[in-house]
């Protein structure tokens, strides 16, 4: 049985490594169990602190999670960059795709999460909320972006952003296709629903080269 944390936090330090300790229970058990499972009790009980106390930190789970997708976020944005940067000159659609699917690959869980992610933030977490997450992430897409810029010459500047935002889209799609109910998996096991089947990762970097593809050759068919 957990023990509950009793004395309170005083000094920013204890509060802080108390969040800490919280968001870390919290992402164990987003990664265990279903989003809708995950409950603020479930949370008190593995980080051991009292649900009171849980309260003052975070008012709702949906507040918890967003701070963990952040968390995941700005991995996934850290790998990708560091990919792209690490290519010295540009290598255009192929040196691009290469980047993401490694990006990807090292980031199961954040495509795990990207679902829910969509669902909570059409949630009642209030505008403040919503505008808050929104806005922490413009650097990670300008940076990110203008990086996958510097490697496709037919993007011009600042629709790197607007492209990393457009594959964010189809990955959300694609991750509910992939990620089915379970009556949706027995449903596409029988031989004639093979159609319906789809693996996440391969599904979207041949959708994103197709885009790219199309998006370099109508820019050469403008300069023409």
């Amino acid at each position: 049985m957990s023990i509950v944390i009793q004395q309170r936090a005083y000094s920013d330090e204890q509060k802080n490594q108390r969040r800490s300790v919280i968001l870390s229970a919290a992402e164990k058990l987003f990664k265990l169990k279903q989003y809708d499972d995950v409950t603020m009790v479930d949370i008190a009980t593995l980080s051991a602190v009292s649900k009171g106390t849980l309260y003052v930190y975070f008012r709702t789970k949906d507040e918890i999670f967003l701070v963990y997708a952040k968390q995941e976020i700005d991995l996934f944005f850290g790998r990708l960059q560091g990919y792209l940067t690490a290519q010295s000159e540009p290598s255009g659609v192929k040196g691009v795709i290469k980047a993401l699917g490694s990006a990807y690959a090292e980031s199961q869980y954040m495509i795990r999460l990207l679902a829910v992610l969509h669902r909570v933030l059409e949630s009642k977490l209030g505008f403040d909320n919503v505008l808050d997450f929104r806005r922490k992430l413009i650097p990670l897409l300008e940076v990110t972006g203008t990086e996958c810029e510097r490697h496709l010459c037919f993007l011009k500047k600042g629709e790197g952003k607007r492209l990393l935002l457009t594959i964010h889209g189809i990955s959300l799609g694609l991750q509910q296709l992939a990620d089915p109910t379970d009556v949706m998996q027995q449903v596409e096991l029988q031989p004639d629903m093979a159609v319906y089947r789809f693996e996440f990762q391969s599904t979207l970097l041949s959708t994103v080269d197709l885009l790219l593809a199309g998006m370099e050759v109508r820019s050469k068919q403008s300069t023409n």
